[in-house]
């Protein structure tokens, strides 16, 4: 990814900032968008082998460290948090990447409002494989009828949790 800053004085309001724009060189590297630069990306894996490694790696970054947990799989609420807990990351936000992490749509952060938002005025279920369109739409029916947005940021896997090292 490059990050390139134009002033363009043709245009400009006075007082208002350069603008920024930030090329991106794959779609996995979308996310960044939403990061300040130079924020430290980390794949969580399955495996607690593999996490405890990665962990190692977690605390020994410097102070003040943007890190962005990625996650695909199922447990990935769950997993980045604990993994967050424990390299004593503060956790500042959660994204949900829909439909896919690498190759996401869109980015959505995990609160009930923002998961609301996009599950009654954006959603839309498509009709590739059955099985998972039908899981879709229970999940979003029954969020829709019992209010339980949360759940959807809890059972959706693709996630980018988003912290600092203290």
């Amino acid at each position: 990814m490059s990050r390139q800053t134009l002033d363009l004085d043709e245009g400009r309001h006075a007082g208002s900032a350069p603008i920024e724009l930030v090329a991106l060189t794959t779609r996995r590297e979308q996310w960044r968008v939403l990061m300040p630069p130079g924020t430290v990306s980390l794949d969580m894996p399955i495996s607690p082998i593999a996490r405890r490694r990665i962990l190692k790696q977690a605390r020994a970054l410097p102070p003040n460290t943007v890190v962005a947990l990625c996650d695909a799989n199922p447990g990935s609420r769950w997993r980045c948090r604990r993994f967050a807990r424990k390299a004593g990351m503060r956790v500042d936000r959660e994204y949900l990447a829909i439909p896919f992490i690498h190759s996401p749509t869109y980015y959505i952060q995990d609160t009930s409002e923002a998961i609301h938002y996009f599950c009654v005025e954006l959603f839309m279920v498509s009709r590739g494989n059955p099985i998972i369109a039908l899981g879709a739409r229970l999940l979003i029916g029954a969020a829709r009828t019992l209010s339980l947005w949360r759940l959807v940021g809890a059972v959706v896997p693709p996630r980018i949790t988003v912290g600092a090292i203290p």
